[in-house]
């Protein structure tokens, strides 16, 4: 998946050939979900690493929420095997955000990026 990624094609592509191709998801099914790839690319413990604390409950019987820095979050490395290599990883998450259509403006708030068709190259 994170070289059929790598080398271009697009999350409904790789599902649409992983499909072609008989391979079921991790749940056995013969469909994939766009989700569950997405989440195959963005997860940590891939490469070997388990982030502790991603979310957390601020108060008794107050629901859960994601940790934006209230909390210390501890990355446990070598915690798991390492299914690919943590380049591989960081390259995935790169091309990610060159394709994405949002950007982060320098007052930290997220924006649309300015073109019509992010995931082309902008010379």
């Amino acid at each position: 998946v994170y070289a059929m990624y790598l080398s271009g094609m697009s999350i409904i592509k790789i599902k649409a050939a992983l499909e072609a191709d008989g391979i079921p998801s991790p749940t056995g099914k013969e469909k994939w979900s766009k989700h569950t790839l997405e989440f195959m690319l963005t997860n940590t413990k891939y490469h070997g690493t388990a982030v502790i604390f991603k979310t957390h409950t601020p108060e008794y019987r107050a629901k859960r929420k994601v940790n934006d820095g209230e909390v210390e979050r501890f990355a446990a490395e070598g915690n798991n095997e390492a299914i690919i290599t943590e380049e591989i990883f960081n390259q995935v998450q790169l091309e990610r955000s060159r394709r994405s259509n949002v950007e982060v403006g320098e007052d930290g708030i997220k924006r649309r990026k300015a073109t019509k068709y992010s995931a082309i190259k902008q010379e």
